[in-house]
């Protein structure tokens, strides 16, 4: 078979079996592909002389016949190529000792992560939304409370059991007791602070009185502004609006005064 009848054969064969083959509607066409394909099998049928192992060793392949039809290079099945992707295969997974993840648990799993994202955001957005309050000063210590002062007898009926230690402060009685008044926080350290005078027989006090509990890890807190209804002396050494705090830690009774207020006088300039 000469050039021009391979290049028609390749052409015809093209039109029978590529992949748009339109060659079942010409008759002419296919009568002369079935006459070109006969002269070419005649052509590579092998000679008396050619020995078995040759013939066997020479056949031509048929996937390079089909690629050669259809216009496509030919390529030997055993060169070296680069593997095509495949699609894994969900048996070849289970085989493996693997399970495939079906595409519902994927969707289930990316929409729980989804709304934790949410949740997590809104928690941080809410946190950063809460307008800052400003904490409780500690203020400036400026005396622990050592000096011992008896308690009047109609305090020790506001306290339980009837016995208490207090310790004096410019005309002030701060005692740590068990339970404030009206027997709130029982069990829980308390500070109760009265005057150290103005009671009457019937139990009556002329003068305030205050007192804190601890609450959890906050200790026990009694805080007060001096004011026309303070001791004297704690007038003298302190100006009206001063804020002063007490605050009850194990043995040691601290005393505070707010530092946006004028620096008291000491006791010895008073």
């Amino acid at each position: 078979m000469d050039a021009t009848s391979r290049d028609e054969l390749a052409a015809l064969r093209r039109r029978a079996y590529g992949p748009f083959a339109d060659i079942a509607a010409d008759p002419v066409a296919t009568a002369r592909l079935r006459e070109l394909e006969e002269r070419a099998r005649t052509d590579r049928a092998p000679g008396p002389s050619t020995a078995t192992a040759d013939v066997v060793g020479e056949a031509p392949d048929a996937a390079a016949l089909l690629r050669a039809s259809i216009g496509l290079p030919t390529v030997p099945l055993d060169a070296d190529e680069p593997d095509a992707p495949t699609v894994p295969d969900s048996r070849d997974a289970v085989a493996a000792g693997r399970r495939p993840v079906a595409a519902p648990w994927i969707v289930a799993w990316a929409a729980s992560m989804l709304v934790v994202a949410v949740l997590v955001g809104g928690l941080v957005w809410g946190l950063a939304s809460i307008p800052p309050v400003a904490g409780s000063a500690g203020g400036r210590q400026i005396a622990t409370l050592t000096e011992k002062a008896e308690v009047p007898e109609q305090v020790l009926t506001w306290v339980p059991g009837g016995e208490a230690e207090g310790f004096a402060f410019e005309g002030l009685i701060v005692i740590p007791t068990a339970a404030g008044l009206g027997m709130s926080s029982a069990g829980a350290p308390c500070l109760l602070i009265v005057p150290s005078q103005g009671y009457g027989s019937d139990g009556s006090v002329t003068g305030e009185v205050f007192w804190g509990c601890q609450a959890g890890s906050f200790p026990a807190t009694a805080q007060f502004m001096v004011g026309p209804q303070s001791p004297s002396a704690l007038r003298e050494r302190f100006p009206d609006g001063t804020a002063l705090k007490f605050v009850l830690d194990g043995e040691r009774i601290g005393v505070f005064v707010d530092d946006a207020v004028p620096t008291p006088t000491s006791p010895a300039a008073a």
